[in-house]
């Protein structure tokens, strides 16, 4: 499967497709999941169990991290990398590098700012965005609207008393 995979799984979207390219760059992302697989000795060794947090032990079902690289306008699955329920998404995002290319804009969620990961993901050209988390501050925020620290999160907005409205 994985040799069949490796031959089909490619970007699909022409530059005529709706969301597939913004200025100029294919758009792809990159998120992760995890699947419970079935419940057998040998997946059980290769992807672990996590804990119930019940004090039992661990949980019922092996459980498979993925992490995908995706094509955004067509959904196309262009890679992905297994790891065990423990791996963590950040660390398996790293293999995506292979994939990725000049041209390419790579989206991805809250959970994915690591300079460690950015650094292997632009290695061959790509350009990566991603959200900030909650707590991280941008030192290029002096220059944003919504200020110092912000990480570019909204401005806060003001409730206006129930006796004005």
């Amino acid at each position: 499967m994985a040799a069949l995979f490796g031959r089909c799984a490619r970007p699909l979207g022409t530059p005529a497709m709706p969301g597939v390219f913004w200025r100029g760059r294919r758009l792809m992302a990159i998120d992760g999941t995890r699947f419970d697989v079935a419940d057998s000795p040998a997946n059980a060794a290769e992807f672990g169990r996590p804990g119930t947090g019940r004090g039992e032990g661990t949980g019922g079902y092996p459980q498979v991290q993925v992490v995908a690289l995706v094509e955004c306008g067509t959904h196309a699955v262009v890679d992905a990398v297994l790891g065990g329920w423990h791996d963590g998404e950040v660390r398996l995002a790293e293999d995506l590098e292979r994939s990725l290319t000049a041209g390419m804009l790579v989206l991805g969620d809250r959970n994915l700012p690591s300079t460690r990961l950015w650094r292997a993901l632009t290695s061959g050209g790509a350009t990566c965005a991603s959200a900030p988390r909650p707590t991280a501050a941008c030192p290029s925020c002096n220059r944003c609207p919504t200020g110092p620290g912000s990480a570019g999160s909204r401005p806060k907005t003001t409730r206006r008393p129930a006796s004005s409205r």
